[in-house]
């Protein structure tokens, strides 16, 4: 489904289910009406009709009070609280139990008509009328609800008129006045769906609006998050910077200074000199890199790349690093594992990891491997190192965070894992830790799928 039309099924779903709550609220208020009406009827009625239909109309509507107000009690505490998927589809499933109370004082109609005088018809008449009215004022909400609603109450005085007029139900009405009072009734029922109708529409429209509205400050509240978090980011970036600049550059000023004043040195001081340059050179390399993925440069185009030559050649080239460190590099990748992404961005993740995981590792060795699991290739790079603390699991991924128990390594400035989770957030790939202190960590790389590659970027 396209992401427009999914937000505008979203949209009005949650309209409709707004719309049946306020119409649930609406229903409690009313739900009295009916009980305090009940005994009046009865009053004109009694005497007046056959008894045995009063007795019978009376307890039904007793009945159908307790119930809908049992009804009322179990949709405001369970279903109200559903989803609105759900709410709706249980709203649809009890939709014609409201149709019970006005078919229950349509009926009414076979017990009064002919049977009163014309002022107790009127009143009766009166009373079908002022529900309907409260029907098209309350209801509206749920328009569906309404109709059904009002066929139900017209249903019975309607059929009335009609068997009146084709002499099968004897009144002491003439076919004129049967005639009039169903045109009557055909009209007013017009008119209340028009009002319903309409009062639906404003009640959606401005249902419509609130969500609009919810939707433009969740998202302003989320830009200024981000924007919020940018320059919390950026303020760590600096004094990350400035304070791991300070020791290479205050080396390379006294390294200058011995230099100049005792030239003889140059062999032993030289290589001290080159080092804290080189220093200086990573981390602004890591800087960089970092406002490249700030700024959002374009997707590399990604291409069919064997995983296990790839993996090979990554730890090929911190194969020296390694070894300085007494420490072994070893891949297990099954060959023919093709995966689609751009062979930049595959290097630089996993080679990042790897340069992690060497730096944090004093002894034993660090395994690149690949595994399937649920059709998505995860890159995994373990190690013998130090281990990471469990609060410490998310800060790694910050700039210049530096593992506490780790935190005298000199040659690295908390970077790597930062630019590693930028740079998997943008071609939607994950990376997820695993670690025990003194033992070990693993890091996991999932590799974004073919049709999650399509969805960044057209076939290239």
């Amino acid at each position: 489904m396209p992401a427009t039309t999914a937000n505008a099924t979203y949209r009005q779903t949650w309209i409709d289910a707004q719309n049946q709550r306020h119409f649930f609220t609406n229903l409690a208020s009313t739900v009295w009406f009916g009980p305090l009406i009940l005994p009046v009827c009865m009053a004109l009625m009694w005497g007046k009709v056959d008894m045995h239909g009063l007795y019978l109309w009376s307890v039904l509507g007793v009945v159908l009070a307790l119930s809908r107000a049992l009804l009322l009690h179990h949709v405001n505490s369970k279903l109200l609280q559903l989803p609105d998927g759900e709410l709706l589809a249980a709203v649809a499933r009890l939709r014609w139990l409201w149709c019970l109370v006005p078919l229950h004082w349509g009926c009414s109609t076979f017990l009064f008509y002919g049977a009163l005088s014309p002022t107790g018809e009127f009143l009766m008449l009166s009373v079908l009328v002022g529900i309907a009215s409260v029907a098209t004022n309350s209801y509206p909400s749920d328009i569906k609800g309404t109709l059904w609603f009002l066929r139900s109450a017209l249903i019975g005085p309607m059929l009335v008129w009609t068997l009146s007029m084709l002499g099968l139900f004897e009144t002491n009405h003439s076919l004129l006045e049967n005639a009039a009072l169903a045109c009557f009734a055909t009209l007013y029922y017009v008119a209340c769906v028009n009002a319903a109708r309409r009062n639906h529409a404003f009640l959606s429209n401005a249902l419509g609006l609130q969500f609009d509205n919810a939707r433009l400050i969740d998202s302003l509240d989320l830009q200024t998050r981000e924007t919020q978090d940018a320059m919390a980011s950026r303020s760590r970036l600096l004094a990350g910077a400035a304070h791991d600049l300070r020791q290479p550059v205050h080396a390379l000023s006294l390294f200058a200074d011995w230099l100049s004043k005792e030239p003889q040195m140059a062999q032993e001081i030289s290589p001290k000199i080159v080092r804290s340059a080189q220093a200086v050179h990573r981390l602004f390399d890591g800087m960089f890199e970092l406002t490249k993925l700030d700024q959002e440069p374009p997707l590399e185009p990604w291409t069919s790349l064997d995983l296990r030559t790839e993996l090979t050649v990554a730890a090929a080239q911190y194969e020296a690093m390694a070894r300085e460190r007494g420490l072994r590099v070893r891949v297990h990748c099954k060959a023919g594992v093709c995966v689609c992404i751009g062979p930049l961005t595959l290097r630089r993740l996993v080679g990042n990891l790897l340069d992690n995981a060497i730096k944090y590792t004093d002894n034993g060795g660090v395994l690149l491997s690949a595994r399937n699991r649920s059709g998505r290739w995860r890159v995994e790079v373990w190690d013998t190192g130090v281990g990471i603390e469990a609060d410490e699991i998310e800060p790694i991924f910050k700039e210049f965070y530096r593992v506490k128990r780790h935190e005298g390594t000199q040659d690295s400035f908390g970077l790597g894992l930062s630019i590693v989770k930028r740079m998997a957030t943008r071609i939607n790939a994950q990376v997820s830790v695993q670690s025990r202190v003194g033992v070990g960590s693993r890091f996991v790389l999932t590799l974004p799928t073919l049709e999650e590659q399509l969805k960044l970027q057209p076939l290239p």
